[in-house]
């Protein structure tokens, strides 16, 4: 019936039938339909729009056998902030009462430390290493193979009673939970992995955080600051919410309400000893994941509001203890948090079990923490665990940095590490690089970026637009920088490298994604960084709140951009200050027809901003 109504003929009928009967994707789906010969109806963004309507999404992965990333979860919540700075009035339903979502089944298997702890000989000493961390279990490529011709992606499954009452791998069907159970389950795991040091989050499966040039990293038994600071950031998001909506539960496995007790035990029980706390918790987890290796049981426990709370209060307390032991402990300077911790096993015993490769596996019992010289990522996320309104704090962040080895004076932007002269070739492959160039003490674009984007998201304006005049590619000199000023190259080699002529040059390795991070800081620098709220009165308001410098007004004091896709905003400055010094004065809010609607002040309340969100207005001109 769809075929027939978006396409011109019969034939163009049945070919797309066949080919909408089975999963596809938007691309493969045009590709496929051209190849066919199909004669389309609609323009291809209303077809895909009523294909999307009549189909079912299928979550699909693809995994890379290789271990999991320590820092991928940490861009979830970016993504439900932004749509909470446009939907903050639908965000309940989002997380609580929309379609439950699954779990995504991969054939890795996180070992046990009694089995990647191990004992190897490096230059003639005994050492413990962390290695082939996650395996390719049998048992799920057995179980994902019996699925491997189903259209229904790999998903987690959940055991039903059979016809006895016993529990059996023949009932099953796809377990899923609400998005709010999936984000807490996800806090209680990273909160788990705290390192014995109470400080990082561990880099226990194979993979570093975001700098993947630190693939050394997990084998030092390696941890990350960073990973810290985006789960007491989850922490503290998941509070706020759980207060704003303060009547709302959850229901959550049984498995990980288990889990749950157990850290909560070891928290109120184990207050002043890291290790021992850190050795509980990780049996916790291993069990855990033990329980749910293969089949979750589908037996749920509810948690009230007031229990959430109370937990999720304990973890922000944990967390932000060893973000400040970490700073009191083993910062430079006392103020600019560290990245990277290893962790070298000083007393351990032997278990009976040896590796594929005849290296002894170890249980360790003490541990020697050792840190790192000083990288980026460490104030970029630090700055994100202050309070927005702290502007002293942020500012003794910025300022010391600017006194730091990260900061490259001759070039006047942000190298991605200070010196790693001394340190070991086991950390990772930047080591295997001259310094300033590559990963190695460099100026990495994509993290250079984030740190100017947490400037701007601190209220740092002054300092954020001090750091673009010479951090933004079109600032910089075309014949230094050898490429289109609008294009972001991966790095720009440093004064560090030892050839002068080589300084301020860009090179483009990989990727960047300094792109996204660039799109982000746009959003915030001209609508601000969360232009839809909810009142006090419990109604939506918009109040557009630009961080523009007056060098960005055109002589007809104005600049413009496009709002939600379609609406033109223009800002009327004609005192001539930065946006962020003033107030507006009022909103005009211009139809489709012409018709006008003038609102006096900053903030466009009811109806008007629904219809603004609804796109029922071409423009909007904000005067100050």
């Amino acid at each position: 019936e769809l075929a027939l109504s978006v396409t011109k003929d019969t034939a163009s009928a049945h070919a797309l039938a066949a080919l909408l009967k089975r999963p596809f994707r938007p691309g493969q789906l045009f590709l496929d339909a051209y190849n066919k010969g199909v004669n389309f109806t609609l323009s291809p963004p209303m077809f895909l729009d009523a294909v999307a309507a009549a189909s079912t999404q299928v979550y699909s992965a693809n995994y890379t056998h290789e271990g999991f990333w320590a820092d991928h979860w940490t861009y979830d919540l970016d993504q439900i902030e932004s749509y909470e700075a446009i939907y903050p009035d639908k965000l309940e339903y989002a997380m609580f009462d929309a379609p439950k979502i699954p779990f995504y089944m991969s054939s890795g298997t996180v070992q046990p430390r009694d089995f990647k702890y191990v004992e190897v000989n490096i230059q003639g000493e005994n050492v413990i290493r962390q290695y082939n961390s996650v395996y390719d279990d049998p048992e799920k490529l057995g179980q994902l193979n019996d699925r491997i011709t189903k259209p229904d992606g790999f998903f987690e499954l959940a055991v039903i009673p059979n016809e006895k009452g016993s529990f059996g791998t023949n009932y099953t069907y796809v377990y899923t939970v609400a998005p709010i159970t999936k984000l807490f389950l996800l806090c209680v795991t990273r909160f788990s992995l705290l390192d014995p040091s109470g400080m990082g989050i561990e880099m226990e499966a194979n993979k570093p955080g975001w700098n993947d040039a630190m693939n050394g990293l997990p084998g030092l038994l390696g941890s990350g600051m960073p990973e810290t600071c985006e789960t007491l950031r989850l922490v503290r998001w998941l509070m706020q919410t759980f207060r704003k909506f303060s009547k709302r539960s959850i229901s959550i496995p049984i498995e990980l309400a288990k889990f749950v007790d157990d850290i909560d035990h070891a928290l109120n029980t184990i207050q002043d000893d890291d290790f021992k706390y850190w050795d509980t918790v990780a049996t916790a987890r291993e069990s855990y994941r033990f329980a749910v290796r293969l089949f979750f049981k589908g037996e749920e426990a509810t948690l009230s509001n007031d229990r959430l709370v109370t937990i999720l209060s304990k973890y922000e307390k944990k967390l932000a203890a060893g973000i400040k032991k970490a700073i009191d402990e083993y910062s430079p300077d006392g103020i600019i948090m560290p990245t990277y911790f290893a962790h070298d096993v000083i007393e351990y015993e032997y278990t009976p079990y040896e590796s594929y490769v005849h290296q002894k596996f170890v249980r360790a019992k003490k541990f020697k923490t050792r840190v790192f010289p000083l990288f980026l990522e460490g104030p970029v996320r630090q700055l994100k665990t202050i309070a927005r309104d702290d502007g002293n704090a942020m500012t003794a962040i910025y300022d010391a940095v600017l006194k730091s080895g990260i900061y490259d004076a001759p070039l006047q932007q942000y190298k991605i590490c200070e010196s790693l002269e001394g340190q070991p070739i086991e950390m990772g492959r930047m080591m295997a690089f001259t310094p300033g160039w590559l990963e190695n003490e460099s100026i990495w674009l994509h993290m250079s970026f984030k740190y100017y984007l947490e400037l701007l998201r601190g209220g740092l304006y002054d300092q954020f637009w001090h750091a673009m005049s010479t951090g933004a590619p079109y600032n910089m000199q075309v014949e230094t920088y050898g490429r289109s000023p609008l294009e972001c190259g991966s790095f720009i080699v440093s004064s560090a490298y030892p050839d002068k002529n080589l300084w301020g040059t860009s090179f483009l390795a990989r990727l960047s994604g300094s792109t996204a991070e660039f799109l982000s800081m746009w959003l915030i620098i001209f609508a601000g960084q969360q232009p839809f709220k909810i009142s006090g009165a419990n109604t939506l308001e918009l109040a557009l709140k630009p961080a523009i410098p007056v060098a960005l007004f055109k002589d007809d004091n104005t600049v413009s951009f496009k709002f939600l896709g379609k609406i033109d905003v223009t800002y009327h400055n004609p005192n001539r200050y930065d946006t962020w010094t003033m107030i507006a004065k009022r909103n005009v809010l211009t139809k489709p027809d012409g018709s006008t609607v003038t609102l006096t002040g900053p903030i466009i309340l009811e109806p008007y901003a629904t219809e603004v969100r609804n796109l029922e207005y071409d423009a909007i001109d904000v005067y100050y």
